[in-house]
Order: structure tokens, then C-alpha cells, then sequence
């Protein structure tokens, strides 16, 4: 007996082909209506944002190796202390 293969690769409808003006409010049932509104700088600023979050993430990565979590705990609470009391 040969089994069926089903398809599963996308449409167009999943992928969301067409003009702008069909995909700026979506309806899900249950939920009323979605907006999307981000802005270009909306968009900068998530971008900046990452950036930052990455260059946090792996710039860490030594501190880690050489002093273990403790250690760059400790530098983070003294850091951020030195911070509050510079922005007061």
C-alpha cells in the first residue's frame, strides 16, 4: 500500500504575498483586531537594542572564564551603584 505524501511547504497566503494594505490590521477571532503601527525608529531602536544585548552576551564570555559568576555579579551590583549615584 503507498502511503500519501502531504505537503506541508507554504502558501502564499502563509507567507503573506500581496499588496501592504491587506496585512495592516489582522482580525484573529477571539482577540478583536491587531495593529501594526512600528515606526521606522521603533525598529532602529529594537535593532540598537540588540546590538547592544549581543555585544553584552559575548563581551561577558571572558569575565565569566576567568572569574566565574560571583565575580561578575559583584562588578555589576558595584557598577550599578556607581551609576545610580552618578545619574542622582
Amino acid at each position: 500500500m503507498a502511503e500519501e505524501k502531504k505537503d506541508f511547504s507554504p502558501t502564499k497566503e502563509d507567507v503573506g504575498y500581496g499588496s501592504p494594505d491587506e496585512h495592516d490590521i489582522e482580525t484573529v477571532p477571539g482577540n478583536g483586531v491587531l495593529s501594526r503601527s512600528l515606526q521606522g525608529r521603533h525598529m532602529q531602536m529594537i535593532a540598537i537594542g540588540g546590538s547592544i544585548g549581543a555585544g553584552l552576551f559575548v563581551g561577558s564570555g571572558p569575565s565569566f572564564h576567568s572569574g566565574g559568576p560571583g565575580s561578575v555579579v559583584s562588578k555589576w551590583d558595584k557598577e550599578s551603584e556607581a551609576l545610580d549615584l552618578l545619574t542622582r
